[in-house]
């Protein structure tokens, strides 16, 4: 290979057999001389009929073929018309290419310039998920800026990212998730919203993997870690996690929902952030059978699990609440409750303001139990939620009034 990485391809016509191969080397059949092949039906003819050789069996054809743009006139189209020729199919299902990487000042990078960054001095400085880091974190179909500069940059977003699941694995050190996690159902409510969105990013990556556009993975998993987890639901989580009982339930919701984002995160980011993801898996309490590696594992699931059940009985609930009249509607004295106030819009504004009356005038002599007046304006804020008092003298009272406010 000496003589290649000093001269390039040309070598192999300028040197003898006996100085390109190593000393020694003889045929199976015996033979230690050897002849030079300096015929070449087509360069693009030798690259597009690699396939047939590199894929064997089931192998075949690629996932997908990555170049740069110059390719489609030669590598993916001459792999194209003799794949097409021999197998009457294209020895590819996807083709992605990428732009040139270009110095600071937007020139390519050359070893005549001199301006070249390598990668491996990336990774001697800065390690190896930096180096997948940098290439995931751009829109690589266009042409890459790339600098000292740049990396360090992204350096302090990989510390961000990695503090994020420092933070979680601090507290789950006494956490068995086959002994204390709880279920959905007995999590905090805003532990289940954090779920929610957990599962909304993972639905979101899992596409954009599927798409090839790991710049929005990267940029989705940092922005979920800095805002969402770092500056919110975490410093939120403090109080729980440092003050409560180490049993307390209301401390296991908080260590369930830290360790079920974390899975998920972790093998978000497993593709791109290689080793860090694997030195996390390595610490993160595990289930009974999770695998040794995260990379044998399989991305999180992308459905909203911790809210299903309770849309799947949306419809349920609804044909109830449509059945369902308060007292005071079935006596016919009122509008309707908080679920039928409104009359049928036939009836006029007229008829909505007697009815608004008579049902004042009964609420005075106390002859039907009105919903109070949270439970009737609460559609306006679906936060709000019936109070449970529904006599008109409960009404009245001054504690039900400052509710109502």
């Amino acid at each position: 290979m000496k003589w290649f990485e000093r001269e390039g391809a040309d070598a192999w016509y300028q040197h003898t057999p006996e100085e390109l191969l190593p000393a020694g080397t003889t045929c199976s059949c015996g033979a230690t001389k050897w002849r030079k092949e300096n015929d070449i039906l087509d360069v693009w003819f030798d690259s597009g009929s690699s396939n047939l050789s590199v894929l064997k069996g089931a192998e075949w054809p690629a996932d997908v073929y990555l170049e740069g743009p110059d390719q489609y006139r030669g590598w993916f189209h001459s792999s194209l018309l003799v794949a097409t020729g021999i197998r009457d199919a294209a020895p590819y299902r996807g083709v992605v290419t990428h732009g040139w990487t270009l110095d600071e000042q937007g020139r390519p990078m050359s070893k005549s310039l001199g301006n070249a960054l390598y990668p491996i001095e990336i990774c001697e400085k800065w390690g190896a998920d930096l180096l997948r880091l940098g290439v995931g974190s751009v829109e690589y179909q266009a042409d890459v800026k790339m600098s000292e500069r740049v990396m360090t940059q992204l350096s302090e977003a990989y510390r961000k990212i990695r503090n994020t699941f420092r933070f979680a694995l601090g507290n789950l050190g006494d956490f068995d998730p086959s002994r204390d996690a709880l279920s959905n159902e007995q999590l905090e409510e805003i532990d289940r919203w954090m779920l929610d969105r957990t599962a909304e990013l993972v639905k979101k990556c899992r596409e954009w993997y599927a798409n090839y556009e790991f710049h929005r993975v990267y940029h989705a998993i940092h922005d979920y870690c800095v805002v969402d987890l770092s500056a919110f639901y975490f410093d939120v989580l403090k109080d729980r996690l440092y003050t409560k009982a180490p049993g307390n339930r209301s401390r296991r919701s908080a260590q369930t929902a830290v360790w079920k984002i974390s899975s998920a995160l972790v093998r978000l980011a497993a593709p791109i952030l290689v080793f860090t993801a694997e030195e996390i898996w390595k610490y993160l309490p595990k289930a009974p059978g999770a695998t040794e590696s995260v990379h044998m594992t399989l991305f999180p699931g992308g459905g909203r699990a911790c809210w299903r059940k309770c849309q799947g009985r949306r419809g349920e609930v609804g044909a109830a609440r449509a059945g369902a009249l308060c007292g005071a509607c079935r006596s016919g004295t009122s509008p309707r409750c908080q679920d039928h106030r409104r009359w049928p819009r036939s009836e006029g504004a007229s008829a909505r303001r007697a009815g608004s009356g008579r049902f004042r005038e009964a609420a005075r002599r106390k002859t039907v139990r009105p919903p109070c007046t949270l439970h009737r304006f609460a559609s306006r804020d679906p936060s709000i939620r019936h109070c449970g008092v529904r006599s008109s003298r409960d009404i009245a009272g001054s504690d039900h009034q400052d509710r109502a406010r």
